[in-house]
């Protein structure tokens, strides 16, 4: 029974999880392009947690539980990228960083498909996104329209 009690209460956290980040997910202006290497790394993390879900899971709970972790691995994932609030980001305790606690900004266009956006936050933790090349003119205008200094 009390065992029951405690999956119950993680499947509830997992899913509100869930929910908040499809909710920043769908306030998305510009998602970051996904690179090859972190696709790859997802999708071993989601087979590595499903090889042991299944392996080591007794009852329907535990593999709903490691179903709505590879669900969350995800979302959070596809949540980075930059909002009419800020960058959304997948780094640290703070996930989310406001326009007023940027420091600085640097974009730099590259030769091959992306474009880097590096920026430091108040707290002095820089942080890197990659985002499709077609995307460098809405970066600089969303950038210009919420920054003070021109970034």
């Amino acid at each position: 029974m009390f065992m029951e009690q405690i999956d119950i209460m993680i499947l509830l956290f997992f899913s509100v999880l869930i929910i908040f980040n499809v909710k920043e997910i769908g306030s998305l202006i510009i998602p970051t392009k996904k690179r090859k290497i972190e696709i790859v790394s997802v999708v071993a993390v989601a087979l590595i947690i499903l090889i042991i879900t299944f392996w080591y899971g007794k009852i329907w709970s535990h593999y709903l539980v490691g179903i709505l972790l590879i669900v969350e691995i995800i979302s959070v994932w596809i949540k980075r990228g930059i909002t009419k609030k800020g960058f959304n980001s997948t780094l640290g305790l703070s996930r989310f960083h406001n326009w007023n606690k940027i420091n600085y900004v640097e974009v730099y266009p590259s030769n091959n498909d992306n474009v880097r956006v590096s920026f430091l936050n108040t707290y002095s933790r820089k942080d890197s996104y990659y985002f499709k090349k077609e995307d460098c003119d809405k970066i600089i205008n969303v950038l210009s329209e919420n920054l003070p200094f021109g970034s």
